[in-house]
C-alpha cells in the first residue's frame, strides 16, 4: 500500500501551515535551487510527480512548457493544486508516483520537488523515468537530506540537554539505507 498522508485532515492542514509560513524552506531555498536547474522549458512537456499544491507545476507553465502533467496520490493536493494554480497546460492525474505509466519518449523533463524520498523502489523509479524521457531529457528532482531522516528511531529533531539547548544532530543511522518513521506533524510519517 502506498502511503498517502497527505489525505489526513490534520497533516494537511499542519502541511498547509508550515508552507504557509514566512521563511519556509521551499520557498527560500529548495524551489529557488531546483528551478536553477531546469533547462529551458519553452514548448516541453513536462511530468511533475508528487506535485502537491502543484507550485512547480504552474511555473513550468508559466515558462512555456507545452503541458504539464501533475501527478499526486492526494486528492486533496491536487484539489489545492487546481485551486490555487490551474493553468489550461496542466493536466491532472491521481495516482502514486510508483503507479504511474507512460508511454516511452513521453516528457521532455520530469521533475520532483521533495516527493522521492517517499518511494520503496528507488532504481525502479529512476528506469521507469529514463523510459519516458524523450532522448535529451532531463530528470530535475529534490530529496529531503538523509542527515534529516539518520535516525531510525525516535524524532527528527535535535537531542538537547534539560534546559533545551541543543547539542547535536543525531546521526546514527545514516549510512543504513531503507524505511524510516517519523513524527512529523502526525505519527507514523514513512520515508
Amino acid at each position: 500500500m502506498r502511503q498517502n498522508i497527505y489525505d489526513d485532515e490534520a497533516f494537511f492542514q499542519g502541511y498547509a501551515e508550515l508552507r504557509a509560513s514566512p521563511g519556509n524552506l521551499n520557498d527560500l531555498v529548495e524551489q529557488p535551487a531546483l528551478r536553477a536547474l531546469l533547462p529551458p522549458l519553452a514548448g516541453a512537456v513536462v511530468l511533475d510527480m508528487g506535485c502537491g499544491t502543484g507550485d512547480l507545476s504552474a511555473y513550468c507553465a508559466a515558462q512555456g512548457a507545452a503541458r504539464v502533467v501533475e501527478a499526486d496520490i492526494s486528492e486533496k493536493m491536487l484539489r489545492a493544486a487546481l485551486e490555487q494554480n490551474a493553468h489550461p497546460a496542466i493536466e491532472y492525474v491521481r495516482a502514486a508516483i510508483e503507479d504511474l505509466s507512460f508511454a516511452p519518449e513521453t516528457f521532455d523533463v520530469v521533475v520532483s520537488s521533495f516527493a522521492v524520498h517517499y518511494v520503496r523502489d528507488y532504481a525502479a523509479l529512476v528506469a521507469a523515468v529514463s523510459r519516458w524521457l524523450r532522448p535529451g531529457g532531463a530528470f530535475v528532482y529534490s530529496t529531503e537530506h538523509p542527515m534529516t531522516t539518520a535516525r531510525k528511531v525516535g524524532e527528527q529533531d535535535w537531542v538537547r540537554d534539560e534546559a533545551g539547548n541543543r547539542l547535536f544532530w543525531p546521526i546514527d543511522d545514516y549510512g543504513d539505507e531503507g524505511e524510516r518513521r517519523f513524527h512529523w506533524i502526525v505519527d507514523g510519517v514513512a520515508k
